[in-house]
């Protein structure tokens, strides 16, 4: 039996493992890529495939487009600018935005070898650029984008496209463009004016690849784009079929955003799912965007005052009841989308009586502020009633008294205590007293360090249990949220 479960065990762990290994195939003597100037020069890494998507070096392909590219290492972002196209790429994710516009990537943007590798065709398309692929040669073509322009006649305008060079590439036969011109591939166009005007999308060749059937459609977002008729909106795919039938008031611009879409119906918010499936029927006065798997919703009104706010998930699960101030829901998304560094996984509330047996004396501890997120190092010098403690050395002093405003009182935060590969949560103040021992460090005294059911020298009284509790329960709310 043991055998028949160990080898099930190892069965299970090589899927797991297979399942979450990316294929990548290295095109290096094999696949280029040319823009209207010549081919593009890989100097570090060359493009690769990875479960189907090409991967290119950002900034080799950017800048030879005449794209600004800047990198922040700390936030593992990149930024891309040219004129009045920006485009921001985040490491590891599947969300890139284009002019404050969210689209979904089949593979993420990821980091190799030193180089940001983006999906190619997604993030050019996004910025109007036509994509073409030669399977003869192994070759991508980026074409530049094509313009709308137009013509005056007796009834109006008529609009087609000329490309980078102002040659005619699309005859002006159509009523209306849109403004954004080619995006993903395709231009939505219209026919008719006044109340006869429909719309569809049109192909690099101006053919009709999207019926124009429509009172209104969007541009597309991630293979999906917004239509109207009958007064409705609903949404279809690049095929031209419907998946989430019109019948809505109103759907949020971000459109399926870790698979689910925001849509109202009257005065009321709902989800819906990539399937066209109502994950949640319209429940909420409000539904925000979805980021990090949570979006912003609030009962009540449309009153500001009377407004309470909270969290749902992508399931349309409550993750957060709506009983919050706008105040407080800002503090908890700042606090949950901190680095991972600042939010311990697992934080134990941990009776004083136990912690005081493996608190160690004159040893490095560090303290994690629950609310600013800032880290410091202190040192215990009695494990007593409490312990006292002390800042290692003057920045961490500093980093201590920044998260009191700069003061010194009895007054206690929440903080979150790392001892060894344990975490607990406490409070601490920062009013400086009694005996000190480490030298140079800018302290004139001691601060306490409460865990719970610690008490004052002077008492058998447990103190700062609410500032003790406040951390454990914030640190539950973040591994609920997370």
């Amino acid at each position: 039996m043991r055998n028949l479960l160990t080898k099930l065990l190892a069965c299970i762990m090589a899927v797991i493992v297979l399942s979450t290994v990316p294929t990548y195939i290295v095109q290096s003597q094999e696949l280029s890529v040319k823009t209207g100037w010549g081919s593009v020069n890989f100097v570090y890494q060359p493009p690769i495939i990875v479960d189907g998507s090409t991967l290119v070096p950002a900034r080799d392909v950017l800048e030879a487009l005449s794209f600004d590219v800047n990198w922040n290492e700390h936030i593992q972002l990149a930024t891309i600018q040219r004129d009045d196209d920006i485009v921001v790429l985040t490491i590891d994710s599947n969300v890139f935005n284009t002019n404050g516009e969210a689209y979904h990537l089949d593979v993420p943007v990821q980091f190799i070898d030193g180089q940001t590798m983006m999906p190619i065709r997604a993030v050019l398309e996004s910025v109007g650029y036509i994509i073409n692929w030669d399977e003869d040669f192994s070759t991508i073509f980026i074409e530049s984008p094509l313009q709308p322009f137009y013509i005056d006649f007796a009834m109006g305008r008529l609009y087609g496209f000329v490309n980078a060079d102002n040659i005619l590439v699309i005859p002006p036969t159509f009523a209306a463009v849109s403004q954004n011109g080619f995006v993903g591939g395709v231009a939505a166009v219209a026919t008719g004016y006044g109340e006869h005007k429909l719309w569809g999308f049109v192909d690099k060749h101006g053919y009709e690849v999207i019926p124009m059937i429509y009172d209104w459609v969007g541009d597309f977002n991630g293979g999906f784009a917004m239509m109207k008729t009958g007064g409705y909106y609903g949404i279809i795919n690049r095929a031209g079929y419907i998946v989430v039938p019109a019948v809505y008031d109103e759907i949020s611009r971000d459109l399926f955003v870790d698979g689910i879409v925001s849509v109202r119906q009257g005065n009321l918010w709902g989800i819906v799912n990539n399937q066209g499936q109502e994950v949640l029927s319209p429940t909420f006065s409000y539904i925000g965007r979805f980021v990090g798997g949570h979006a912003e919703i609030f009962t009540g009104d449309n009153m500001r005052r009377d407004r309470r706010w909270g969290l749902l998930n992508v399931h349309g699960e409550v993750s957060l009841p709506a009983r919050h101030s706008r105040e407080q829901l800002d503090e908890i998304l700042s606090l949950i989308r901190r680095p991972a560094e600042t939010l311990p996984e697992n934080v134990e509330r941990g009776y004083w009586r136990e912690v005081r047996r493996i608190l160690p004396l004159n040893t490095d501890i560090q303290i994690i502020d629950v609310w600013t997120g800032n880290i410091y190092y202190v040192r215990s010098m009695s494990n007593g009633h409490h312990a006292d403690v002390e800042t290692i050395n003057t920045a961490n002093t500093a980093l201590h008294l920044e998260t009191f405003g700069g003061v010194q009182t009895w007054s206690s935060r929440p903080v979150w205590v790392r001892i060894g590969d344990r975490t607990f949560s406490a409070a601490i103040h920062s009013m400086q007293h009694s005996s000190t021992i480490i030298a140079n460090n800018n302290m004139v005294g001691h601060v306490c360090l409460h865990f719970y059911g610690s008490t004052t020298h002077n008492t058998e009284l447990p103190i700062y249990l609410d500032t003790v509790l406040e951390a454990q329960r914030v640190a539950e709310l973040v591994r609920a949220l997370r």
